[in-house]
């Protein structure tokens, strides 16, 4: 993704069953609702400072196992991360200490 882009819109990346990594610019601001819900394939991303994430923008990724975030990254709501099963203890905990909450993985955590 080049440099300048500021947004990622709601369901952009929904059901991308080939979409593996992503690395978003520094540039982007805000990643909208369910942006790469159920990309299946999906197991890292890169998010830049300072981003404000939507709703359960990564539902359903279930191959996502490390998320790369600093602490001013800001997430919408507890379920970001719904059905990341994989997720590595590592994001859990990075995520914790930036929301002060434990991301929801499924409905019974």
């Amino acid at each position: 993704m080049a440099e300048g882009v500021k947004q990622i819109g709601a369901c952009a990346f929904s059901n991308c069953l080939a979409l593996e990594e992503v690395a978003l610019p520094s540039s982007v601001e805000s990643i909208g609702a369910e942006a790469f819900k159920n990309c299946r394939s999906l197991k890292s991303m890169v998010l830049p400072d300072g981003v404000s994430v939507g709703e359960r923008a990564f539902f359903g990724c279930f191959q996502l196992k490390t998320v790369e975030f600093g602490l001013s990254v800001k997430f919408a709501d507890g379920k970001t991360f719904m059905g990341c099963e994989r997720l590595s203890q590592e994001t859990r905990d990075r995520y914790r200490v930036s929301t002060g909450t434990f991301p929801v993985i499924s409905e019974q955590s």
